[in-house]
């Protein structure tokens, strides 16, 4: 789990595809109101995000990869690992 209200970066430099599960939790010391606001700016910022990648097909935008993404898993087998793929060659 990754708390992102701290600064962070990661990579992957695996061989295989990477996929994360990315769940937002709000605060529960937020009332409703500041839950219903940002929600608001999120969705505002997701609209950009569409209206500016339809425009402009070369800039790469959080909606873009999303987008991109839902064409990377043709099935189901993406989950499933391949033990032949990552077998370790001892000397």
């Amino acid at each position: 789990m990754f708390d992102d209200s701290f600064e962070h970066e990661a990579w992957h430099d695996g061989l295989a595809t990477r996929i994360i599960l990315i769940v937002d939790f709000w605060h529960p010391d937020l009332s409703d109101q500041e839950v219903k606001f940002l929600s608001l700016i999120q969705k505002a910022q997701l609209k950009y995000e569409k209206t500016l990648s339809e425009k402009n097909k070369d800039t790469e935008t959080f909606f873009t990869v999303i987008s991109q993404s839902k064409e990377l898993l043709k099935d189901n087998n993406w989950w499933t690992v391949d033990n032949e793929q990552y077998k370790v060659v001892n000397d």
